[in-house]
């Protein structure tokens, strides 16, 4: 919004900023913090994972190369996390190194947990073509 005061714009810009910036800073130190609530509700649950026992469609894309796989996992503490392929198709090799390592890497995070927690090194995320920094 431009202010004009008695034909001086620039008097009254100058006049107009000062008292916007203290309405603003006024009004976001009264409204809360939608992620700070977010972040510590997921910091408050209990991380344990409980039995369950689901049927999971993944599909997987990359130029002309498609596939598909449906899959029956589940996980109870005594057995770990297993799964059953119920169906599949579309490229072979998109469905062994793209989909079944999926579940496979899932299995093996959950073989390495201990109390509720990751062990250091169970799970490394790369992006295909760059070199891996430590």
């Amino acid at each position: 919004m431009l202010l004009t005061f008695r034909g001086c714009r620039t008097t009254a810009t100058l006049l107009a900023l000062p008292l916007a910036s203290v309405v603003t800073s006024h009004v976001r130190a009264t409204v809360p913090d939608a992620a700070e609530h977010s972040i510590q509700q997921f910091l408050a649950q209990d991380d344990t994972v409980r039995p369950y026992r689901a049927t999971r469609h993944l599909e997987t894309e990359n130029g002309s190369r498609k596939a598909w796989l449906d899959a029956i996992t589940e996980y109870s503490p005594g057995t770990g996390f297993r799964y059953e392929i119920t169906s599949e198709g579309g490229s072979r090799y998109m469905r062994t190194k793209v989909l079944r390592a999926v579940l496979e890497g899932e299995q093996d995070v959950i073989a390495n947990r201990r109390d509720g927690a990751l062990l250091p090194g169970a799970l490394e995320l790369s992006i295909p073509g760059q070199r891996h920094r430590r």
